[in-house]
């Protein structure tokens, strides 16, 4: 009765983990950030202003005003025609295009060699980290051999 009731509990949990944590039925969007003094950024994607909703970490990003300049692609779900929400910030929702390609936006202490994913100071020698566009896809053919 036991492993009945085990494998009956088993048939439960396991679809809750079948969907793949990587943004499942995730879309995009493209634009330049605004990103007003106070209240909520929003995404211009030269036919409208997408209002972004986004996590505590995610937020941060969006604010550095040094992608105000950048191509941004974000992936997250549309919540109806002008507010967005980003995927959590563990499955990196921000990207900047550079080359056609997206690279993920990351932070980085040239002094200590350490790379943030949120904007600020480098925890160790305090300087303030430099925008750092990240290609992701050499770190996945590097992990494959």
């Amino acid at each position: 009765m036991r492993v009945f009731i085990a494998i009956c509990a088993l048939a439960l949990v396991i679809p809750a983990f079948a969907g793949s944590p990587a943004g499942a039925g995730s879309s995009e969007i493209r634009g330049k950030l605004i990103q007003p003094a106070n209240g909520p950024v929003s995404l211009d994607t030269g036919s409208t202003r997408i209002e972004i909703r986004a996590d505590k970490d995610s937020d941060s990003i969006l604010h550095d005003h040094r992608l105000a300049k950048l191509d941004i692609a974000l992936h997250g779900h549309a919540i109806d025609a002008t507010h967005f929400q980003l995927d959590p910030f563990f499955l990196k929702p921000i990207y900047a295009m550079k080359d056609g390609k997206e690279m993920l936006v990351t932070y980085y202490c040239d002094v200590c060699s350490i790379r943030y994913y949120t904007p600020g100071r480098c925890s160790c020698c305090q300087e303030e980290t430099r925008v750092d566009l990240h290609d992701e896809s050499g770190e996945i053919q590097s992990k494959n051999k």
